[in-house]
């Protein structure tokens, strides 16, 4: 399970870790199962990578708490194509730009 968050999430948590080993023991023993884990883990590297909550993308959040709201979530990023989205997008007044265009 931490190979599979630290290739989806680009981190290195080791799986020797205790408490990361508690966190996905309590979720496998409350009747999870690995296909809910890695499935957080999908839905919230989609949701979160590129934005401020990448920081959390991390054991104690994924499979602490609040697993159950994120595996039932729907997940609210789509997938852009555009590897520039972190920029803000300009604003243009079209018909003012158009109007410069056609006075040149």
């Amino acid at each position: 399970m931490i190979d599979y968050l630290n290739e989806k999430c680009g981190t290195k948590y080791r799986y020797t870790n205790k408490s990361t080993i508690e966190y996905i023991n309590d979720r496998l023993k409350e009747k999870y199962t690995v296909d809910d884990l890695k499935l957080v883990i999908r839905k919230k590297c989609d949701d979160w990578i590129g934005t401020e909550m990448e920081k959390f993308l991390r054991p104690k959040t994924l499979f602490g708490d609040n697993f159950e709201g994120y595996l039932n979530e729907r997940s609210g990023k789509k997938k852009s194509k555009n590897r520039f989205n972190n920029f803000h997008q300009r604003e243009y007044d079209f018909e003012d730009l158009e109007k410069k265009m056609l006075n040149r």
